[in-house]
């Protein structure tokens, strides 16, 4: 270690020539305390010198992509970025599978596209903008109100009253927001572990939708594919939610038909019609129904 260096110092120079590294891998390398080390990367994070990315366990920290810019250009970005967006929002995956969030997932994404990162990110938060206006906001809670959308699909008989998003699913040329990478990921790698980050991330806003419209029970919708780790019934689990639970139970005939897989609306009603049941049991007024993603409309 360079003795002309303090701690905190030499834990930036670490984090800034790895790109990104573990806690793990920065005090096997400096040899200090693991006391020392969390104190240093608090602050770094406070002083905008780095980012957090991932939930324990799987935590990394990596270089904040304006740290290095000169103090003029950081406050020209701090005027027309909002990097809480980023944080929330933005996720990129390199093709070899290595995982970068919010600015500094930005700065790798525009590096890779050769795009210049000032004026693309000014481009995402304008981008963003044509969004914000779905979202409703309430005791800091956000969830998307997509109800117009029954509309277009039912007729007026249905049961149906309210459909709700947590987040949009990709946003134009620039991806998948982060939930719907996690939940994807999540379904096709059957990791516990990041559905421990999506429950982490939607716990509270389901909870709060539950207070808000009065719901009596909750139903989780089965899923079509067999696989070892059924996502929705982990989530379930992992959910804890303090309601009645409607039993709901997929039919399958000669071959699993996914709703994904059918292209016309109508194929998709009469796929939904006749593959869900729900067997006899206590009736409520207000059920709320959960899926992983909508993709039927």
């Amino acid at each position: 270690m360079d003795p002309t260096k303090s701690s905190k110092d030499l834990i930036f120079s670490f984090i800034k020539k790895a790109q990104q590294t573990t806690p793990k891998e920065i005090q096997m390398a400096l040899n200090i305390s693991q006391v020392t080390l969390f104190k240093h990367l608090k602050t770094l994070i406070s002083d905008g010198k780095i980012n957090k990315i991932g939930t324990p366990p799987k935590v990394y920290y990596s270089l904040n992509p304006i740290a290095d810019l000169p103090e003029e250009s950081h406050e020209i970005l701090e005027k027309k970025i909002d990097g809480n967006i980023f944080e929330n929002k933005f996720v990129n995956i390199s093709p070899e599978g290595k995982v970068s969030y919010g600015l500094n997932g930005f700065e790798v994404w525009c590096k890779k596209q050769n795009l210049n990162f000032e004026k693309t990110a000014t481009e995402y938060i304008s981008t963003w903008k044509k969004y914000v206006s779905y979202y409703t906001v309430k005791n800091k809670f956000s969830y998307i109100d997509a109800s117009f959308k029954l509309n277009e699909t039912y007729d007026k008989s249905s049961h149906l009253d309210k459909m709700l998003y947590l987040d949009f699913y990709a946003i134009e040329r620039f991806g998948k927001t982060i939930l719907a990478w996690l939940t994807f990921q999540a379904k096709q790698s059957q990791d516990s572990k990041l559905i421990d980050s999506i429950v982490e991330q939607t716990k509270e806003r389901i909870t709060f939708l539950i207070r808000e419209f009065k719901i009596q029970a909750v139903g989780f919708v089965p899923p079509t594919v067999k696989r070892r780790v059924q996502f929705m019934e982990i989530f379930e689990q992992k959910l804890k939610l303090d309601l009645p639970k409607l039993k709901l139970e997929k039919i399958i005939y000669d071959t699993p038909v996914q709703q994904k897989s059918l292209k016309d609306k109508n194929d998709r009603l009469e796929n939904a019609n006749k593959t869900f049941y729900v067997p006899d049991q206590p009736k409520y007024a207000r059920v709320l129904l959960i899926d992983d993603f909508v993709g039927s409309g």
